[in-house]
């Protein structure tokens, strides 16, 4: 892509030649700078140098500056042989590769510009026709590939009314292309929809990259303003589009979940060929916004349409893609083989005649002097919307920007007033629906990496979680200036990211700087940063010693008063360390002693220890002594606790031990009466339940607790082993649990354990238990156990990678799980092979009749896996099922969903409750249980709604 850089008002003086000015040639042949904001130059974009002039700042371009290399120091190339020409009339119709244009206070202009900026192709359209018959002629060849290097141009708002474009004489080619274009230029004045028509003929006979930048130019001055609205509006809107109006679809065609630009990338390939949808399926290769196994069939879409544009602007393209995806193997050695089975089928280069040239440069003379000036109220939003995020910590500018949407009609004044004034119980339920309705809408520019669950504060983004997939994705939305108003901010990385980007799918970078609270941020990146963070707490995977004392004494980290750490963490860091900067460390899945936390801890400045395990929270805190003799315990309790204190009084001398949470296990001396059957039990973090005649069966990972569904009531409870994982058979019967390299089943009748095996385990696997009780699975990266529990005995292990999902066949034929990209089935005999089937397969769930359901990320199957037959295929993504009387509860797009299992349709969503929550349906299938972290709630499965 070609860049905008600056030569300042000094070097300008020193370095041009005495007396230079307008008309006059500067034989410039480089540019000094290592700013990574030029790295697109090398591969073939052309440098444009601009020069702010006193006294009036007036803009002149300086030099064109192509064929350019970098040396290490500066930018290299031909050297300059454009004239000096003032381009300040122009500064109003650039829009730059962001869409935003240039906006600048008066006297601020040469500052505003100190950073590269990356142009348009409408952009470079018209400086080189400011410039005239000074700028260079670059060979066929080598404009073919700038251009397709090019982003699509942003979308223009119709213009305010001119008069007919009028296209200077330029006698017609001897040839079809220059008979082509002189009936385009005769067209033009009179109708300049039926003028792109022809001009989209002539492409179509000889698509050379001159034709390219005049269809865009011609759309450009006549386009709407960008589409807004559902996928299905989009494809509708492109079937009854003029040429001209799919200017204004193709901004939004990437916009969506990948079912929907796969229908947008299909309607557009209808068509026919054009460079507009050339340019943005270009951008879709380069971005690759799907990685997951489940958008295969996305990618094959998508090279279908790039083959049937016949774009021989894509041949350069191609060159440089393979170095640039960084996505896992699998992916990467999939569209490499699609690149290259394309790449044989584009046309070679076209090269225009002089002949053609000349009408070419008339065309675009005139379609250059109708392209719209930026629109006005655009730039005042863009402006006061950069004022919020300059000064995010005041009201006075997101009321003011309030005014403005106010005058437009926008519900968002309302929301940013609401929020600014004092908080009141009818202010908080206006809240709540504008953003039921409104919410995604309003995370603007961020949409795509926004997960489901996000907080608004004073009328912008305050708290999210974010999803950045690849470093792509990192660079595309990591720096946008609306992460300004931020304040609170978890990274979700569900799967292992692509090799070499662990930092990029943690991406923190200098546009969040409002953040007070960052969960799982990269610390490399936090530690590289330029100016320091307002961070207060921070929760991070530290690598060694040296990355975790760089964090506890960083200048960056000025405000950090609570470090959350996990595991790799080992108090020998602490040695030598007395005055850190956070009072408070929090230490997760530890495999040191807490006595060995305790005295590491104590000889520093820090006040408060908290040491997290799968099971309780032991907060250790000073007592009037100076010393960590304050301890409080929060969750449930096991019987291990008890070995614990007695280990604590000699390490740690006296402890004031406080408990919150069920204390029946308590030891003898500090025990207390145990609360009454009729209370209410309250739950930490639960792992499985279930809804029998009885009432409702709820686990955790130390409990497993019997209440009553009407008044809540507990009616029984027995403790088991602390366990990574929890499931509970449908009929309430048996509960099965791993941990701590044992599996475990209870019988719930006795709440004594029945049978335990040990050895080859660990904490992290997948597990699940059949309807009855008797069958029950174990299933990690290495190997699975299916186990009869009413035999006691392990009845096949079966060597096989799990990574997502597995579960049992609810009639014990055998259990499925995910691996290398595939749903198997396996069943107990000990040689059988697995059944491989579903390429993406992501989530798996079984119908009472033993069908399959695979879930994917852009859809949901579900099938016969005894004789591997694909039964039906539902949109959209789909997980975490459960099945009961005929229907089927799951999270679709972050919304729990329940589906009728006969016809497949939908019966009722409503925004998802929590992540990941346990459920379940009544043993009449007239209720569905959800238990949140907060505690249960029971709705209607006919409608949904709360009960």
């Amino acid at each position: 892509m070609s860049v905008l850089a600056v030569v300042s008002k000094a070097v300008f003086e020193k370095q041009a030649p005495k007396g230079l000015a307008l008309g006059g040639v500067w034989a410039l042949d480089r540019y000094v700078s290592k700013n990574p904001g030029l790295a697109s130059l090398s591969e073939g974009g052309a440098l444009l140098l601009v020069t702010v002039r006193p006294p009036d700042e007036r803009l002149w371009l300086v030099a064109v500056l192509e064929g350019l290399s970098f040396d290490g120091e500066q930018w290299v190339g031909r050297a300059n042989v454009a004239k000096v020409v003032d381009v300040t009339p122009l500064l109003g119709k650039l829009v730059l590769a962001t869409g935003k244009g240039i906006t600048a206070e008066k006297g601020k202009l040469g500052m505003s510009l100190q950073t590269p900026r990356l142009l348009a192709e409408t952009d470079v359209a018209l400086l080189r026709g400011a410039i005239g018959g000074g700028a260079p002629e670059a060979e066929p060849a080598a404009k073919a590939k700038t251009s397709t290097k090019a982003a699509p141009a942003p979308p223009v708002k119709p213009p305010s009314a001119k008069s007919a474009p009028v296209v200077a004489p330029a006698p017609a080619a001897d040839s079809p292309l220059g008979r082509a274009l002189d009936a385009v230029a005769k067209t033009l004045p009179k109708s300049p929809e039926e003028a792109l028509d022809k001009l989209l003929e002539a492409w179509r006979v000889r698509p050379a990259a001159e034709l390219a930048t005049l269809v865009t130019l011609l759309a450009n001055a006549h386009t709407g303003a960008k589409f807004e609205g559902s996928s299905q509006a989009w494809t509708k809107a492109a079937k009854a589009s003029t040429s001209v109006g799919r200017s204004s679809l193709l901004p939004a065609l990437r916009e969506g979940k990948i079912a929907d630009v796969r229908a947008r990338v299909t309607a557009a390939s209808k068509w026919g060929p054009d460079p507009r949808v050339g340019d943005a399926l270009a951008a879709i290769l380069r971005e690759v916004p799907f990685t997951s196994d489940g958008s295969f069939a996305f990618w094959d879409t998508v090279w279908d349409a790039v083959a049937a544009q016949k774009d021989p602007r894509f041949a350069p393209l191609f060159e440089e893609l393979p170095r640039k995806w960084n996505v896992r193997e699998t992916l990467k050695l999939r569209l490499t083989r699609a690149l290259a089975s394309v790449a044989k089928k584009l046309p070679p280069a076209v090269a225009l005649t002089a002949a053609e040239r000349a009408q070419v440069s008339a065309l675009e003379a005139a379609l250059v002097a109708l392209q719209p000036a930026a629109p006005k109220g655009a730039r005042t939003e863009a402006a006061l919307l950069a004022d919020v995020y300059a000064h995010p910590d005041e009201d006075g500018p997101r009321l003011v920007y309030a005014d403005f949407l106010e005058e437009k009609g926008d519900p968002r004044a309302e929301l940013i007033q609401l929020q600014c004034a004092a908080p009141s119980p009818a202010h908080d339920k206006r809240v709540r629906a504008l953003l039921d309705k409104h919410g995604k809408q309003w995370l603007g520019p961020l949409a795509p990496v926004i997960g489901a669950k996000f907080e608004f504060r004073r009328g912008f983004l305050a708290k999210a979680v974010v999803k950045f997939k690849n470093a792509v994705e990192a660079e595309r939305f990591g720096n946008d200036p609306a992460w300004a108003t931020v304040e609170e901010l978890e990274w979700s990385v569900f799967n292992l990211p692509p090799r070499g980007q662990e930092d990029a799918v943690r991406f923190i970078g200098p546009a969040m700087k409002s953040l007070r609270v960052a969960r799982d941020a990269s610390p490399k990146l936090l530690l590289a940063a330029a100016a320091p963070w307002k961070i207060e707490e921070l929760q991070v995977s530290v690598e060694d010693l040296d990355q975790f004392r760089d964090l506890v004494v960083s200048p960056l980290l000025p405000a950090l008063r609570l470090l959350h750490v996990d595991y790799e963490a080992a108090p020998s860091w602490l040695e030598g360390m007395v005055d850190v900067r956070p009072r408070t460390l929090v230490v997760e899945g530890t495999e040191h002693s807490h006595a060995q936390w305790v005295a590491a801890v104590e000889r520093t400045s820090i006040e408060r220890l908290d040491l997290l395990d799968e099971a309780n929270r032991w907060i250790f805190r000073r007592g009037e002594d100076g010393a960590l003799t304050q301890l409080t315990i929060e969750g449930p309790i096991s019987a291990r606790v008890k070995e614990a204190y007695a280990a604590y009084d000699r390490p740690l001398g006296p402890v004031s031990v406080t408990v919150r949470g069920p204390d029946d296990l308590l030891p003898p001396k500090k025990k207390v009466a145990r609360p009454a059957a009729s209370a209410k039990p309250t739950f930490h973090d639960v792992r499985a339940v279930a809804w029998t005649n009885e009432g409702l069966w709820v686990c955790d990972v130390a409990r497993v607790t019997l209440i009553d569904p009407i008044g809540g009531k507990l009616l029984r409870t027995f403790p088991i082993n602390e366990a990574g994982k929890v499931a509970i058979s449908r009929d309430g019967r048996r509960v099965f649990t791993v941990a701590y390299n044992r599996l475990e089943a209870y019988s719930t009748a006795t709440g004594k354990a029945e049978w335990k095996h040990a050895g080859k385990t660990g904490s992290d696997e997948e597990i699940d238990i059949s309807p009855d009780g008797r069958f029950a699975l174990a299933a990690n990266e290495g190997r699975a156990l299916f186990c009869d529990l009413d035999a006691k005995t392990v009845l096949r292990e079966q060597r096989a990678d799990t990574y997502y999902s597995a579960c049992i066949s609810p009639l014990g034929k055998g259990w499925a799980q995910t691996q290398n990209d595939f749903a198997y089935v396996f069943t107990p005999e000990p040689k059988a092979r697995g059944v491989r089937m579903s390429e993406g397969a992501h989530r798996l769930g079984w119908l009472g009749d033993d069908r399959l359901l695979v879930g994917h990320t852009d859809r949901l199957e579900i099938w016969d896996p005894w004789k591997t037959e694909l039964l039906h295929t539902l949109k959209g993504p789909a997980e975490q099922f459960v099945e009961h009387a005929g229907k089927v509860a799951c999270i679709r797009d972050d919304d729990l969903a329940v589906l009728d299992t006969q016809t497949w349709k939908q019966v009722w969503k409503r925004k998802q409750i929590g992540f990941e929550e346990p459920m379940a349906f009544s043993p009449d299938g007239q209720h569905l249980l959800v238990m949140p972290d907060e505690g249960p709630r029971i709705l209607d499965a006919a409608t949904g709604k709360d009960v």
